[in-house]
């Protein structure tokens, strides 16, 4: 288990909150998937709207993107995240910026903690490998695991098209790079008219 931080402020996370893929492909769809394009299949408890962001890689560590605008922004169905999404780079890799469990302010990954990272491979079906989180009410920590038969039982049952093209992905863990957690004053003008 590893423990992630308090992260972001009140405005920033009303800014966030929008931005992304709202919503997970609908069961029974037809695959539509080219070297342009990847789905990605992750297994995730509990149900937390999580959000996923593409950070560079420098040095065998992911880099949290300053300007924190998540590609994701949604709570899984039935267990489990599935997004159509632009396939990773070599020098790239996507990860959670934010998870926001039941009550209280986000968290997500500061600097030199460890965070699930994982690639997307065009033209297929990715799956990733399940993360199981557990909130005590001031820190976040999370389990993974792999379980492909799970995993291929939940497509055949809502996505049978999908299943002939998955590919197993694992997450890999590494060392976070971000100073978005670094404690910050911030200075708001406020103009008082003369009578």
């Amino acid at each position: 288990m590893i423990r992630l931080f308090n992260a972001g402020s009140l405005v920033l996370t009303l800014f966030l909150a929008g931005c992304g893929i709202r919503e997970n492909i609908r069961p029974g769809s037809t695959l539509e998937v080219d070297n342009e394009s990847a789905v990605l299949v992750m297994g995730l408890s509990p149900n937390y709207r999580f959000h996923l962001i593409r950070g560079p890689i420098k040095d065998n560590v992911w880099e949290r993107p300053v300007v924190d605008v998540p590609e994701v922004n949604l709570f899984p169905n039935n267990g489990y995240l599935i997004v159509k999404l632009k396939p990773t780079a070599a020098t790239e890799s996507f990860s959670f910026s934010l998870i926001f469990p039941e009550k209280g302010r986000p968290y997500g990954p500061c600097q030199d903690s460890t965070a699930p990272t994982f690639d997307l491979k065009g033209g297929a079906v990715n799956y990733v490998g399940d993360l199981r989180y557990t909130f005590d009410g001031s820190s976040l920590r999370y389990e993974y695991s792999l379980d492909e038969t799970k995993a291929r039982t939940f497509l055949n049952t809502n996505y049978p098209g999908y299943v002939d093209s998955l590919q197993v992905k694992p997450i890999k863990l590494m060392k976070v790079k971000s100073n978005i957690c670094d404690q910050r004053t911030i200075t708001v003008p406020i103009f008082i008219p003369r009578r």
